[in-house]
């Protein structure tokens, strides 16, 4: 992709997180306290609320708090799904009636999607992509059976924490899958916050499902991980008495 491109991508990305900026916000299964104000009005009344998955009756009279402004107080119960409630409010005096809306966004710690943090996010998903392909790059490079033959020659009658930090050096390096999952994790969860943060349901359901599996499938790659690393203690340590065997038989 060319320069002018990406460029183009993060401008695009600035401008619509600006938009997003003057949006109102609400935190996810929280009370949400609101006022308006009606140039004519003698009573305002807050009709319905069209929330993600229905539309919910209210008919909730505004208190008036000064001249032409109403306060609306609204539980939390109604707002237990992430994603657009629209407010629809009807404002009257004894001939005029006008109908009007008012639109929050809910997330679950009602903070706006700001420049700074998406902007950051992508940043941080780029980084550990990086980090993948220098790891790839830096293991096509590495004679990994050779470098741990000189590191067990160097180390297995002198220092047994290097030894063991080498151990596991060498497994990671050996057995790159390892590597790659762990990496993908913070991307995962960088993902799902990006996705919670712009509402977006469907994916969310998706994320957790999909986050749920694969901690499950780390602790199996953790699990195997740990094997690898006490297969090559056993291996080093039944050498070791070998070769301790063979010195005392002389």
């Amino acid at each position: 992709m060319k320069i002018s491109n990406i460029l183009l991508v993060f401008l695009c990305i600035i401008f619509l997180s600006t938009l997003a900026s003057s949006e109102l916000y609400h935190a996810q299964n929280q009370n949400l306290t609101f006022s308006i104000t009606s140039n004519f009005a003698s009573q305002c009344v807050l009709t319905t609320i069209d929330t993600p998955n229905a539309t919910k009756i209210i008919n909730e009279n505004g208190t008036l708090i000064s001249t032409n402004t109403f306060s609306f107080f609204i539980l939390y119960t109604n707002y237990s799904y992430i994603g657009d409630y629209k407010h629809n409010i009807v404002c009257y005096d004894n001939t005029t009636k006008i109908g009007n809306y008012l639109t929050y966004i809910v997330t679950p710690n009602g903070e706006s999607r700001s420049t700074q943090v998406i902007s950051f996010q992508i940043f941080l998903i780029l980084f550990f992509i990086i980090c993948g392909i220098a790891f790839y790059i830096l293991k096509s490079k590495i004679d990994c059976d050779n470098w741990n033959k000189k590191f067990i020659k160097q180390y297995e009658n002198k220092n047994w924490i290097k030894l063991s930090l080498g151990a596991i050096a060498y497994q990671f390096i050996k057995n790159s899958f390892i590597v790659y999952y762990l990496i993908f994790l913070p991307i995962i969860l960088i993902l799902n916050g990006i996705i919670i943060s712009f509402a977006i349901t469907y994916l969310i359901t998706l994320f957790n499902v999909l986050f749920l599996l694969y901690m499950i499938g780390l602790i199996i790659v953790g699990l195997i991980f740990f094997s690898y690393i006490q297969e090559w203690i056993v291996t080093l340590w039944e050498n070791i008495s070998d070769s301790d065997w063979g010195l005392n038989g002389k």
